[in-house]
């Protein structure tokens, strides 16, 4: 009788519960979780352009993997002859990280298809890491979300009282406005209709300037920019 291809014994639990649990389960799981880990990092996926389907397709084939090998750990438990106490402590294992599992997987597709649940995360994220120095002299101290309002606070460091007299709030304004409005994660938010509130403080914490980034802020933008493509196509033909 033809000996049954190794994975579908694996699957059966005909393989010994030491290989099906060590190896397939703790080194493989482990290379595939760090690995995915990393790829699903936030800069790895700006930097790579790894589009959401995709973290979606590893995601489920990477499931699918876990739930193979604990149905294989499962089976080879049942069938295991040696000591009962390995038996049912790798029973044991396989319900507590199927639980674990559940868990996570249920939190990070939320994650990835509500943006209030992604963005409440991220602010977290970026409120344990603050202070944040941007640079010499804008220091990133506070973040947070009310409803779709998305507030940032600055604090001026080296602007003297004096120096932010001088300093042209308008063109300030402007600035801000068009570099959240040209960020591709910022616009995308923007254009699902939040908002972006970005106060900054000079050195005695009182307000400098307050900045509202909307969609009807980046239409404007987009306006200006096409009129001012269409001026420039009209001077280059003359």
């Amino acid at each position: 009788m033809k000996k049954a291809n190794y994975i579908i014994r694996l699957f059966r639990g005909d393989i010994s519960l030491k290989i099906t649990f060590w190896i397939w389960f703790i080194i493989i799981n482990i290379v595939l979780s760090k690995s995915i880990e990393f790829l699903f990092n936030k800069q790895t996926i700006k930097e790579l352009n790894i589009s959401s389907y995709l973290v979606i397709i590893i995601s489920i084939i990477y499931s699918l993997y876990l739930l193979f090998v604990f149905i294989a750990i499962w089976r080879s438990s049942t069938k295991y002859n040696g000591p009962k106490l390995w038996s049912i402590l790798s029973k044991i294992v396989v319900i507590a990280n199927s639980i674990h599992f559940g868990h996570t997987f249920y939190e990070k597709s939320l994650l990835h298809f509500n943006d209030e649940k992604r963005i409440k995360f991220e602010i977290n994220n970026l409120n344990s890491n603050l202070p944040y120095k941007i640079s010499r002299d804008i220091i990133f101290t506070k973040a947070s979300i009310k409803d779709k309002n998305i507030f940032y606070t600055y604090k001026l460091n080296n602007f003297k009282h004096s120096k932010l007299h001088g300093i042209n709030r308008q063109l300030f304004e402007d600035d801000i406005t068009k570099r959240l409005c040209n960020d591709i994660e910022s616009k995308n938010l923007i254009y699902k209709n939040y908002n972006f509130v970005l106060n900054y403080k000079n050195n005695s914490n009182s307000l400098f300037t307050t900045v509202t980034v909307s969609k009807d802020n980046c239409d404007s933008i987009n306006i200006n920019q096409k009129i001012l493509k269409e001026i420039l196509s009209k001077s280059t033909n003359y």
